[in-house]
């Protein structure tokens, strides 16, 4: 029986709860649009603009009075005027010549430069220059290259052998019965003479008599694009004991 009093009870509570949850969501809404729909009851702060908009400049000062007649005076003056009256006649004017006027310096030229080579000219060119119609300077001559002797071959040297006396049989090579070829290594100067020489191979008694034989003979200068040239060669002279 009690479990059905509060069925009865909790069944009579329902519409009432209900009825109070509708009127407060109804109240809420009221609070919440009625602000929006009436702006000037909202507070200074939200309503005043974030940005502020420049202030105007200040207009243009007027010109002067003298700019203005200075401005209108150019532009009467750039005005064509038609004249008042045409004239009849036309007067020529006889006016004499100027004198002519002298010249004062060097309207021209270069100071402190060179004369032109002109009676009563000016001077022109680079100061310190050569004057005028002077021929250039010689080139300066060029010294001889260190060049080294040219080398040739035995037999085209032997061709050029102008004067060639024979060497002396040395009296010990004699009666040691020594004989062959003694080797030398030769330069040539440009006159044809033997300018160094020296013994490459050959036996000692024979090598002594081959080098004051041949330091004495002389060849026809070599040529090397129609210029005389140092040579360097060989030579060999031959020691035969005759039978």
């Amino acid at each position: 029986m009690f479990e059905g009093v509060l069925l009865q009870k909790s069944r009579s509570r329902a519409p009432a709860l209900v009825i109070s949850y509708v009127l407060q969501f109804i109240l809420m809404g009221v609070l919440v649009l009625v602000p929006l729909l009436h702006v000037e009851a909202l507070p200074t702060w939200i309503t005043r603009p974030l940005v502020t908009a420049p202030s105007a400049p200040p207009p243009p000062s007027a010109p002067s009075p003298a700019t203005r007649r200075a401005a209108q005076r150019t532009n009467s003056d750039e005005v064509l005027r038609e004249p008042p009256s045409i004239p009849t006649t036309i007067v020529l004017l006889n006016e004499k010549p100027l004198p002519p006027q002298e010249a004062v310096g060097n309207p021209i030229g270069v100071p402190g430069g060179i004369p032109n080579g002109i009676p009563g000219g000016i001077p022109v060119g680079i100061p310190g220059g050569v004057p005028w119609g002077t021929a250039p300077p010689p080139p300066p001559q060029q010294k001889p290259a260190n060049t080294r002797p040219v080398r040739m071959s035995r037999g085209v040297i032997e061709a050029k052998l102008i004067y060639h006396p024979d060497p002396v049989y040395p009296r010990l090579a004699v009666e040691a019965h020594i004989q062959g070829t003694v080797l030398l290594e030769a330069v040539i100067g440009k006159d044809g003479t033997v300018r160094e020489l020296k013994a490459m191979s050959g036996h000692p008694f024979l090598a002594r008599a081959a080098l004051e034989a041949v330091q004495r003979w002389r060849y026809q200068p070599t040529l090397l694009n129609n210029q005389p040239v140092e040579v360097l060669t060989e030579i060999s002279v031959r020691f035969t004991l005759a039978e």
